[in-house]
């Protein structure tokens, strides 16, 4: 309606901010459309009232008009809603009194009227320039720019509630079972079986998902075509494999026919695998995973590639260079531990770390020479002169 009335309307009718109108129209269909309709009847009886309603209905001294309503039948009824209210308002005329003709009489003389004062002189007219406004600087850019850095900020603010679990999680701790899951219960471990046996037999394997979806392991090309979006799959990682009734099937036909199938997403083993390990650990590690063993970091991950947070590159770049437990980890980077125990996860997936006992170094006591010496050592020591 405000779109009405500034434009069609625009000249004519003007839009009642604090319903004080002199016309109603009320929109019946509306959940206080009945109840708006009654108010502006008994504030203001009398007053002409126009319905918008999708039925067809008849309410007493209410013009009703059905839906879809166009501009032209609106302005007629408001017209004809003026005129009514005109008419209905207007204020009786004053009867004319009688008036009865005086005397004939001979006019009165008139006066000469005093001639009119001088008009004062106009001011001169000067050229000099006025002066122009000063422009204020726009700050619509740097409202821009923040509103972008705000953006990103949120961004990756999820990304990591997502990839890395909540903030404010405990330590890593093996007497808490919060720090461990259980992949082979989850989607990852679903996925990771099928990458093996698609190894093995050298033959895509495909996973049927709920709702219809598919996920195609293509062993040759290194690559999952899969019509489930992240959200979907990110929703199905930390469901339980019995709950999400997954199964797979082995197929015996190329890759290429599914290569090229409709709707289907081609991306490399590597980042769903990727992907899948961050959304089902959640900052957590796999269960019977050692928090006092040495992680060794084998290549470093191609992270521009892959779904990652700030704090990846620093726990490789440590990890890649110093022998640190990932009980350590956190407390030397001084960030939390679910960072660290996101990174481990996602990359003990893609078989990039190892882990090892520390060693420890025992200092062997050598042996004292013995007092006691024998027959040889003394002949040896007399032709030696000693």
């Amino acid at each position: 309606m405000s779109m009405f009335f500034g434009r069609q309307a625009s000249g004519q009718y003007k839009e009642s901010p604090n319903g004080d109108g002199d016309i109603a129209v009320v929109d019946m269909d509306s959940v206080w459309g009945p109840e708006l309709l009654t108010e502006f009847r008994q504030r203001h009886p009398g007053k002409p009232i126009i319905a918008l309603s999708v039925m067809e209905e008849h309410m007493e001294g209410v013009q009703v008009l059905r839906k879809p309503v166009r501009c032209q039948p609106l302005l007629d009824a408001l017209d004809g809603c003026r005129r009514n209210l005109g008419a209905r308002f207007m204020a009786p005329r004053a009867e004319q009194p009688i008036v009865v003709p005086a005397a004939i009489s001979k006019p009165a003389p008139i006066a000469n009227p005093m001639p009119p004062a001088p008009a004062p002189a106009p001011a001169p007219i000067t050229t000099a320039e006025m002066p122009r406004p000063r422009k204020v600087p726009k700050l619509g850019g740097f409202d821009r720019v923040r509103t972008k850095i705000s953006q990103a900020e949120e961004l990756s603010i999820r990304q990591s509630h997502e990839c890395c679990g909540a903030p404010g999680n405990s330590a890593l701790d093996e007497s808490d079972p919060r720090t461990f899951y259980q992949p082979a219960e989850l989607l990852q471990g679903v996925v990771a079986r099928a990458l093996r046996d698609a190894d093995r037999e050298k033959m895509p394997v495909r996973l049927q998902l709920t709702g219809g979806k598919t996920l195609s392991v293509l062993p040759r090309s290194k690559v999952i075509a899969t019509d489930v979006s992240d959200n979907m799959l990110r929703s199905l990682s930390i469901v339980r494999r019995d709950a999400a009734g997954v199964w797979g099937e082995m197929l015996a036909i190329p890759e290429f026919h599914l290569s090229y199938a409709d709707g289907q997403t081609m991306t490399s083993i590597d980042q769903v695998m990727w992907k899948l390990a961050l959304w089902s650990a959640r900052g957590r590690v796999p269960a019977g995973t050692r928090l006092d063993e040495v992680v060794h970091l084998k290549r470093w991950p191609n992270l521009t590639r892959l779904l990652t947070v700030p704090q990846f590159a620093r726990i490789a770049a440590l990890w890649l260079h110093q022998d640190v437990s990932l009980r350590d980890t956190s407390r030397v980077l001084g960030m939390e531990s679910r960072f660290v125990g996101a990174f481990y996860s996602a990359c003990l997936a893609l078989d990039l770390v190892a882990s090892t006992r520390p060693q420890t170094v025992e200092l062997v006591e050598q042996p004292k020479p013995s007092a006691k010496r024998g027959l040889l050592g003394r002949i040896l020591r007399h032709l030696s002169g000693r």
